[in-house]
């Protein structure tokens, strides 16, 4: 069943309940991609906080996804002038940015405006550039 789920791309956190496992089948249904493998006699309150920890992270992991697929979204619609800019935006270069690229201070300014849009951040301080930042590198890493 467990093989069945994962071939059909099931993102379902799997808690195997054996009673008579073996540390190489496991290992074998973790490295599956099993969130845990527990052994009987179990404790039902020890089991109810696997399930609990297994549904929490499947929350945040489908949360990390929406976010990654949002930022490589967002970054498609990025033209390679404006990832130029972004980049030395990142980098702390927003007082160079035009000499470097040999554009105008004022084009700089547009194309900031356009990726903060498409990114959908407010600003390149604080929080807005580390998020700019983090949505940047995941969508690098997925795509």
């Amino acid at each position: 069943m467990f093989d069945h789920l994962a071939e059909r791309g099931s993102q379902l956190p799997v808690i195997f309940l054996s009673g008579h496992g073996d540390i190489p089948l496991a290992v074998a249904a973790v490295k599956k991609g099993a969130f845990d493998f527990v052994e009987k006699p179990f404790n039902d309150n020890e089991l109810v906080d696997r399930v609990i920890q297994a549904l929490a992270f499947n929350a945040s992991q489908q949360k990390r996804h929406e976010g990654t697929g949002h930022a490589c979204l967002s970054l498609a619609q990025i033209t390679p002038r404006e990832r130029e800019v972004m980049e030395r935006i990142l980098d702390g270069k927003y007082k160079v940015i035009a000499d470097e690229l040999n554009i105008a201070m004022r084009t700089v300014e547009v194309h900031r405006a356009r990726i903060f849009e498409k990114m959908g951040v407010k600003s390149a301080r604080g929080t807005g550039a580390a998020t700019l930042g983090l949505k940047m590198r995941q969508a690098d890493t997925q795509g």
